[in-house]
């Protein structure tokens, strides 16, 4: 039960994420209705039981939709879908107190212009974190410090289409795909191997209402 103080998305319990943690024993899970990301212990036998702490507290009204985890599993990213932020909590050892959160978008952008932050992933190489915002179509890039979970955004790119609900970086970190859901095409983009940053190819793939790409053998969420 909960709910949050946007009352036109958070009026219940709205799960939008789940995924295991590195060490495979426990599950969390993004609740955008109740501003929780909730972490849940595996017993043997495969069920749930509330962790301690039970859940990261993400700031009031973010909505939060997805999270990743640092390479070196230290700190869990959050992405609040309706505030256009991410939220860095520590995860070794986990505190349920945010150590910091950024605005995924442009300085300057007005307090009411469209954010709808969709997805959020890590470079498999360099201290690189991605993010899309379906709000302005972009792709934004962010520098990631390991040493503190400080995340900073560096630049943004137009997405290729409309309303870029889904990315996956390729296994080998040199291709970003980007599913456009409101243009129906999948664009695909170079990363530079040193920085990370983005760039535009002539290649796009026509898909009815893209909104999830998968690799083949890729686990993750």
């Amino acid at each position: 039960m909960g709910s949050g103080p946007i009352s036109s998305r958070q009026t219940e319990p709205h799960a939008h994420n789940a995924r295991f943690d590195p060490s495979g024993k426990r599950l969390l899970a993004a609740d955008l209705g109740t501003d929780d990301i909730f972490i849940y212990d595996i017993a043997g036998d495969g069920s749930l039981r509330p962790s301690s702490p039970p859940s990261l507290e993400m700031p009031a009204g973010s909505g939060p939709r997805h999270f990743v985890f640092s390479p070196d599993s230290r700190y869990v990213l959050g992405l609040g879908e309706m505030s256009g932020t991410i939220t860095t909590f520590a995860f070794d050892p986990i505190d349920a107190k945010p150590l910091s959160t950024v605005s995924t978008m442009a300085a300057g952008v007005a307090d009411d212009a469209p954010r709808s932050s969709a997805e959020i992933l890590f470079h498999p190489m360099l201290p690189v974190v991605y993010c899309s915002n379906r709000g302005p179509h972009e792709i934004a890039v962010f520098d990631f410090d390991t040493a503190t979970g400080a995340v900073k955004r560096r630049s943004a790119i137009q997405c290729g289409g409309q309303v870029p609900r889904n990315f996956r970086l390729s296994p080998d970190g040199r291709f970003l795909l980007v599913a456009n859901e409101g243009s129906n095409n999948v664009a695909v983009f170079t990363v530079d191997s040193k920085t990370g940053d983005l760039s535009p190819t002539k290649y796009k793939i026509d898909v009815p209402s893209p909104n999830c790409i998968k690799f083949v053998g890729d686990q993750s969420p």
